[in-house]
């Protein structure tokens, strides 16, 4: 996916829409630019990225994509990306499927067997399937619970 799948304003302005704010944050991680008040800024000489989970990332990407219309979980028209493992049907524009197929949640024509607890996040909705006693989900939720900062706590 491009960068330029952000607003630009003086670097990508993300109109404190969350696809874009998590768009930015990521841009910050990947080490090439550096979040503002308003979005980010490109950094003039690239640093080392900082931890980015393969899993944030595909979030990023999804929630970018359908934010811009690269992606629709509910196809008018004729599906490219078939269900599997939790996740119905979709339809992606190819830079993105492209992009789906190199991150490794679209496998061929069908989202992969990794695509389905990235879709608890980016799109719960897709595919109707039923997560919340799954025991995965209950063992993260835990977990997230367990790490939870003070200052996020209060």
């Amino acid at each position: 996916m491009e960068i330029d799948t952000l607003p630009d304003r003086r670097g990508w302005f993300h109109g404190y829409t969350t696809a874009h704010q998590i768009g930015c944050e990521a841009l910050e991680r990947l080490g090439v630019a550096r979040e503002v008040d308003w979005g980010a800024v490109p950094l003039g000489k690239p640093r080392p990225p900082r931890a980015l989970r393969w899993d944030d990332a595909s979030v990023a990407v999804l929630w970018l994509a359908e934010q811009n219309g690269g992606i629709r979980f509910h196809p008018n028209r004729r599906p490219n990306i078939l269900p599997a493992d939790g996740a119905g049907a979709s339809h992606a524009r190819d830079d993105v499927r492209e992009m789906l197929l190199m991150m490794g949640i679209v496998d061929g024509h069908r989202w992969s067997t990794d695509a389905e607890t990235v879709m608890w996040r980016a799109a719960p909705w897709n595919g109707g399937a039923s997560f919340e006693q799954d025991p995965r989900f209950i063992a993260a939720a835990e977990n997230a619970i367990a790490e939870l900062p003070s200052a996020v706590e209060d």
